[in-house]
């Protein structure tokens, strides 16, 4: 983000809070920010989602989408001829019921919606088998493959972190002209 050569930059566990200034997170002259900070999950410290929106794009934060208990927070991106709703999870390995939260917020997104879904975060799903079918190593994994198989999401990118940071989309095929960056933030 610090070349501005990014037109969405998607973050998971910023550690901010609403003590931070927006100013330490994304240039306000090249970027709209927008942020959700970690409130009331388990664990007070760490966590938070943002994304950061080039001047002159069309976004939107869908409120309506979000959720209690799960740090997800949903951008509408309105394009020429179509409309890509992008959301960015962090998902904590503590969080066993993570993903059914996370259903329950993919629930509100209205059906026209749902073909444009740009997913990406940290799933915290190191050892899950991407092209399995829900017999996962855990609960936890097989509740997020049958996720991912109800909203009929892809994965759309090979690269595989040690925290299970991903990018998935309900369109392969899809991208935004101009490039999408995905970073996770360690701490």
């Amino acid at each position: 983000m610090e070349e501005k050569k990014a037109d969405i930059v998607a973050l998971v566990e910023t550690w901010a809070d609403n003590s931070t200034p927006d100013c330490l997170i994304a240039d306000p002259e090249h970027y709209n920010l927008f942020r959700k900070d970690r409130e009331g999950c388990k664990k007070q410290a760490g966590g938070g989602v943002a994304i950061a929106i080039k001047k002159g794009l069309q976004a939107v934060r869908m409120e309506s989408l979000e959720v209690d208990g799960v740090e997800v927070m949903w951008i509408k991106l309105i394009c020429l001829r179509l409309n890509v709703l992008i959301g960015v999870v962090y998902a904590p390995a503590y969080d066993a019921q993570v993903f059914s939260k996370l259903r329950t917020s993919m629930e509100l997104i209205p059906p026209f919606l749902r073909r444009n879904i740009l997913l990406v975060g940290d799933f915290n799903c190191p050892k899950i088998v991407w092209d399995g079918d829900t017999s996962g190593n855990s609960e936890r994994d097989r509740d997020f493959i049958q996720l991912k198989n109800e909203f009929k999401l892809a994965e759309s990118e090979r690269h595989h972190s040690k925290a299970g940071t991903k990018r998935i989309t309900t369109r392969p095929a899809l991208r935004y002209p101009t490039g999408l960056r995905s970073q996770h933030q360690d701490r």
